[in-house]
């Protein structure tokens, strides 16, 4: 679970930034980006849950909940830029 969120924290902070990332990248590479936040947010739940059916104590999972949920804003906030800057909705992540 940790390692999950060091590397959704780095994925977040990549670069100049992600939104900026966004901003300046082609409509091929948003939808990666797009793609890649919603993948890191499910490999993210997917091991908090994991953590927590094994008996982790939920103080141990505030980072993880910290990440989880900027990753679920940067999504939203990405998904927006999209509309935006594509003048179209973006495509749904694939699960």
């Amino acid at each position: 679970m940790r390692v999950e969120a060091l590397h959704s924290s780095k994925f977040l902070l990549r670069g100049q930034g992600l939104r900026h990332d966004f901003a300046h990248a082609g409509s091929a590479r948003r939808r990666a980006l797009l793609r890649g936040a919603a993948q890191n947010e499910r490999a993210l739940v997917a091991a908090m849950e994991e953590a927590s059916a094994a008996g982790v104590p939920a103080k141990f999972l505030d980072e993880a909940l910290r990440v989880a949920n900027a990753l679920a804003v940067a999504q939203a906030e990405l998904a927006s830029d999209y509309m935006r800057l594509e003048g179209k909705a973006p495509p749904a992540s694939d699960s």
